[in-house]
Formats: structure tokens, sequence, C-alpha cells
């Protein structure tokens, strides 16, 4: 690989914590090649993309997360794929924190991938973008099934678009 980096493909965990604790990259892909990876941020850790921010990238990889903590704070400059191949399912979790997504926010696109947003704490700030639950940010395309879950949390997205006319299913739910 071209990183250095040589961790088996399934059950890896990364964690930044701690005050100035920080990471930063170009591109940040979980689950490339692999299931049940987790990326989690909190306590005073950030961790900055100057890229794409992808979960799930491979045609059946299930499980692969980015979980963001109280004091934790997600920074990512272009788009963000939730469930970003077919048959692909992956998650992102704001339970506290601060994000900034400066681009589109996309979950659960492609055909017989899901993906899963919830904010049950912190703020996920997305303005530059779309917010496309089921599509691939237009109305028009995006075959996948997205959830997002809004409870005690807060989103700021300048759009949101649930679903598209051709088979894409998007659901919002906002509880307290």
């Amino acid at each position: 690989n071209p990183y250095g980096i040589d961790l088996p493909a399934d059950f890896d965990t990364v964690t930044i914590t701690g005050t100035n604790s920080q990471a930063n990259a170009g591109l940040l892909s979980i689950g490339d090649s692999g299931s049940s990876n987790a990326f989690i941020i909190g306590d005073g850790g950030t961790m900055r993309v100057q890229g794409i921010l992808a979960l799930g990238s491979s045609a059946n990889t299930i499980s692969n997360l980015i979980r963001l903590l109280p004091g934790g704070t997600l920074i990512v400059g272009n788009n963000v794929f939730v469930g970003n191949t077919n048959g692909a399912q992956a998650a992102m979790q704001f339970t506290g924190g601060t994000s900034a997504l400066f681009s589109n926010l996309i979950a659960g696109s492609f055909p017989n991938s899901t993906g899963t947003v919830k904010v049950t704490g912190g703020q996920l700030t997305a303005t530059n973008g779309v917010i496309g639950i089921g599509n691939n940010g237009s109305a028009t395309n995006g075959f996948g099934v997205g959830t997002m879950t809004v409870s005690n949390g807060t989103v700021l997205g300048s759009q949101v678009l649930l679903g598209s006319s051709v088979g894409g299913q998007g659901q919002l739910t906002v509880q307290t």
C-alpha cells in the first residue's frame, strides 16, 4: 500500500483523543476493502481531511464507521460518502463534538448500499453543499437507502434531499 501502513482489512480501529491530538490526511477511506473498521474522534482530538472522506468503498463491505464524540472535531474539505459503492453499508455517528463539512454529505447513493447518519449530540455543519440521503446529491440520481436521525444534536445544512426519482430511498427522523 502507498502509505506504508499494513493493517488487516477487517476489525481495525483508529482513535484520536486528548487535547491538541490531531491527524491530517489528504484523503481518508474507511473500509476500502474490509468490514467492521472504525475511526473515533473525541476528547480534544481533531481529524482534518483535505479531500474526500469515504466510508465503505468496496462492494459488500459492512459496518464501517466514523464516530465523533464530545470534544472531538472533524473537518472535511471535500465530499463525504457514506456507503460509497454497490452493496456497501457504513455509518457516521455524532454523539458530540463539532464537524465542518465543506462540500456534500452523501449517504446511500449506490444500488444496494446503505448509508446511515446519526446526530445525537454535537453539531454537524454542511452549509456549502447538499446533504443527500438516499441519492447522490441530486433528486434525480442515486439508488441506495439512506437514513438520517437527529436527536439532541444540531444539523446546519443549506439543502437536504431525501430519496430520488429513480428509486433511491431517503428517510429523515427528527426527535427529542
